[in-house]
């Protein structure tokens, strides 16, 4: 965890310091930390992308902050927002406050206000991981004025970009795992008040700013997908997001299981790999042009 509150911290200051123009800007968890590339979007829809994804252990908080501090620092408001959370980011019952220290610059009202005033003064020092792990550099990180969009993300997404391919075998132990416990509430979907209260945020920040939302359903490996299907998961995130449409009705619901479910582009059975991130990247860009 201590090396993705380093991508976190780095793109917070960035958020906040930046002063390159995007048109595109690519919110999510995990499964678009390592599934969405950038740069390709830029070569095939000639459109300008950064990619503020976090990770499921920071919430859509996470994403409502890096997203709030990019439109309040950037004099250039994006055409389009890109976003997607995976079922166990949206049902996250509670974020760990101890992942919210590479948030602080620039958060600290939202921070109490998510976590209690009471709570929210523990982020003005540092938390325990940081004292053991990569502790100077991540209290004292700033952006070098040199450093650009471009060198930033081959930086945060160096250690996940050559991911590898999902392994049959652990693929079978997983499943397995699951049907053991398919009773267990880890395998039903809920909508976190949390969760809910930070997508609408995000949203209603677009809404304000005219901007597009195009909300990607986070793809499968085509046995977890059977599985979550067989577990009503894939009925209630639909339920959800049918919700959600509702109350946002611009938002663009792109859904590309069937193009993306081969075991091949999957580095686990949620997250894609690097030819995965290609594919699905493409698809993307093709809906922005």
């Amino acid at each position: 965890r201590g090396l993705d509150g380093f991508r976190i911290k780095i793109k917070n200051e960035f958020a906040n310091t930046t002063q390159e123009a995007f048109d595109v800007i690519i919110l999510g968890d995990s499964y678009f930390v390592s599934g969405v590339i950038p740069q390709l979007i830029e070569e095939k829809a000639h459109l300008r992308a950064f990619n503020f994804a976090t990770y499921s252990a920071h919430g859509i908080f996470g994403s409502y902050c890096l997203f709030k501090n990019y439109l309040e620092n950037s004099s250039h408001v994006p055409k389009y927002l890109v976003l997607a959370f995976q079922v166990e980011t949206i049902s996250l019952s509670k974020i760990a406050p101890e992942y919210m220290y590479d948030l602080k610059l620039n958060n600290a009202m939202q921070l109490m206000e998510e976590f209690g005033w009471a709570e929210g003064v523990k982020f003005q020092v540092p938390s325990l991981k940081h004292q053991y792990f990569y502790r100077e550099v991540l209290q004292n990180f700033k952006i070098p004025s040199f450093l650009n969009s471009k060198e930033i993300e081959s930086f945060i997404h160096g250690v996940i970009a050559d991911r590898g391919r999902y392994a049959p075998h652990e693929n079978e132990m997983l499943a397995e795992s699951a049907r053991e416990e398919d009773v267990n509430f880890k395998y039903r979907f809920r909508v976190s008040p949390s969760s809910k209260s930070n997508l609408d945020k995000i949203l209603n920040l677009a809404r304000k700013n005219h901007i597009q939302i195009f909300y990607v359903v986070p793809t499968l490996s085509q046995d977890w997908y059977s599985l979550y299907s067989k577990l009503g998961v894939i009925e209630g995130y639909e339920r959800f997001l049918s919700s959600l449409q509702k109350e946002f009705p611009e938002i663009h619901l792109l859904r590309f299981q069937d193009q993306i479910q081969d075991i091949a582009l999957y580095s686990d059975r949620l997250h894609l790999n690097r030819n995965g991130a290609y594919d699905l990247t493409s698809l993307i860009a093709s809906k922005l042009r």
